[in-house]
């Protein structure tokens, strides 16, 4: 069968799209290519269009409109920005009593208080605690904050054996209370109050004394806050620039120590409680004829009382050459007086010194103790010696005691002590192997035995002999006890030597290494009743004459003018 001609469409004869029935219809931009022929068309951003003011673009919405959000940055990340070198953020702590002793099995347990101060508002906060028992799965820890009527417990027996550390709040969680709810953005000055319990009692056996205790903790509390008042620059400031102080008119306090100000005309710093101008050494106490001077102690005390009296105030008992210069203008009283090398007279000489002590006299005598602050102003003269501050050098042996006495006080220093001359020799600073030196104990030189030291005095000296003398001064230029030293009863210690023993010129040597000095007859009496110095002896500053015994409360089991090889423990001091 054929298909007709006649019957077959026209397009197929001629092929052209035009003699199509039917033809599709196009979108008006198929054959314009016009962006403007589209249909749906995309939203394009608002050229043009902008933020205002302290904002910035942070996205595009669907719109095509502007998100825009703060310029400013968050308050609390300044250091982000600064690399760690500017901060805000500051950490205040508070610890409680130390080695607080846990009543066994007493489940009411035992309580320490403290009272943290008025810092800011807390930003985060947290306990740190660490507690001795001999079965911490019987231990409970309750801590109460300011107002509190129920405690948070911090600690419910989860942990066994003997020992915990932790911090609450910080990596530790509590087992009941939610500080942070309570505590966060909110100042926590006032009483926080800790409880320790111990609900088990340990079982000893028939006939043995019940144990009191069983253990011990240490605790305390810490917030960080978001200062607006304060900065701090973690780093050396440099700047292209002035540096404009203000008029600070707060207290000059432990807080604020180190500050500088500018006022009355004067550029200030604080220091020792005072703000004083740039320049000026203060001394903590009265100056009187450049003796820096603390309070006296009581007007009948033994050598210990008297020892330990000067120590709680960061100072010593005077020495013998400050002692005369200070009785010479009639400032102190006039019954008897210790010294800080115990004010043996040695057959009277030197009643005007300690106005008429005894010759190895007894340790209980109640006598008074004027107590000094050894501190000198710096001097571009001063020589560091083989760790010793020395001031001035008369090295000549035409001088009086009391000459060579108000001499050195007049520069704010003191005669040397039978260390500092040791160490000066050492060092080959005293050159004249025939002369003799003043020393701050009047350079008795119990049988010659020490004339390596301070040269050929004689066995006990008196005011009418002519030496030569040097001025010697403290390294010390703070009241604070400086890290890695160690206070104790207030007696600052670079070094304590109980097993080591040592003769005197290394001794001496070793405290001069760490720019120290032997610690003096009073401080080391002072260390020994603090628990510090247990030396069955100890060399001292004035090498240890135990005259007699009676100076036993403070240098041990040493002999009677004994040799400078004799092995003893020491102490160094910053004094």
């Amino acid at each position: 069968d054929y298909v007709k001609a006649s019957s077959l469409a026209k397009v197929a004869g001629t092929g052209s799209y035009a003699d199509l029935t039917n033809t599709p219809t196009l979108h008006k931009v198929a054959t314009t290519g016009s962006y403007a022929d589209l249909t749906n068309q995309p939203k394009l951003p608002l050229l043009g269009a902008s933020c205002g003011t302290n904002l910035v673009l942070k996205g595009i919405k669907a719109d095509g409109s502007y998100e825009c959000v703060s310029a400013g940055i968050g308050p609390d990340l300044i250091n982000e920005i600064s690399n760690d070198l500017i901060w805000n953020q500051f950490v205040d702590s508070k610890a409680g009593a130390t080695d607080v002793q846990i009543k066994d099995g007493f489940s009411a347990g035992v309580t320490d208080t403290l009272v943290f101060p008025d810092v800011g508002l807390a930003e985060k906060i947290w306990v740190n605690f660490s507690g001795l028992n001999s079965d911490m799965t019987k231990v409970i820890v309750e801590l109460y904050g300011p107002g509190m009527s129920s405690p948070y417990i911090l600690y419910n027996g989860g942990k066994t054996g003997t020992a915990l550390v932790a911090k609450y709040n910080d990596g530790d969680a509590l087992v009941s209370g939610d500080m942070n709810k309570d505590w966060l953005n909110k100042n926590i000055k006032g009483n926080w109050s800790i409880t320790v319990k111990d609900i088990a009692a340990i079982q000893v056996p028939p006939g043995t004394p019940p144990f009191t205790y069983d253990g011990k903790f240490n605790w305390s509390v810490s917030i960080q806050t978001l200062s607006s008042k304060k900065i701090q620059i973690k780093g050396n400031l440099i700047t292209d620039g002035s540096v404009k102080l203000g008029n600070d008119v707060a207290v000059c306090d432990s807080t604020k120590e180190g500050s500088l100000r500018y006022t009355a005309s004067q550029v200030q710093v604080c220091q020792f409680g005072t703000w004083v101008p740039i320049g000026t050494s203060v001394c903590p106490g009265p100056v009187v004829q450049g003796i820096c001077t603390a309070p006296t102690g009581c007007g009948n005390c033994n050598f210990m009382d008297s020892s330990k009296y000067c120590a709680a105030k960061k100072a010593d008992i005077c020495s013998d050459s400050q002692m005369f210069v200070l009785n010479y203008t009639h400032m102190l009283v006039s019954n008897a007086l210790w010294t800080n090398s115990f004010a043996d007279n040695d057959g009277g000489q030197w009643s005007e010194v300690n106005n008429g002590t005894g010759d190895d006299h007894s340790n209980g005598s109640g006598w008074t103790a004027q107590c000094c602050y050894n501190w000198t102003p710096p001097r571009a003269t001063d020589q560091n010696i083989g760790g010793v501050r020395l001031v001035y050098m008369h090295d000549n042996p035409s001088v009086y005691f009391r000459q060579a006495a108000v001499w050195c006080a007049g520069m704010g220093a003191d005669l040397c002590s039978k260390t500092e001359y040791q160490v000066l020799r050492n060092n080959n600073k005293l050159s004249n192997t025939g002369w003799g030196y003043w020393t701050s104990d009047h350079s008795d030189n119990d049988s010659t035995s020490y004339a390596k030291g301070h040269g050929p005095t004689s066995d006990d000296t008196n005011m009418g002999q002519h030496y030569s003398f040097a001025c010697c001064a403290s390294q010390r230029t703070t009241l604070d006890c400086p890290s890695p030293a160690k206070e104790y009863g207030g007696v600052c210690t670079t070094k304590v030597e109980n097993s080591v023993l040592a003769d005197w010129s290394t001794a001496s040597t070793e405290c001069g290494k760490l720019n120290s000095r032997l610690c003096s007859v009073s401080e080391t009496a002072a260390l020994r009743a603090a628990g510090a110095v247990t030396a069955s002896g100890s060399w001292t500053a004035s090498y240890s004459d135990n005259d007699g015994g009676n100076v036993s409360v403070a240098v041990g089991n040493v002999g009677d003018d004994h040799p400078p090889s004799s092995q003893y423990g020491y102490a160094c001091c910053l004094y």
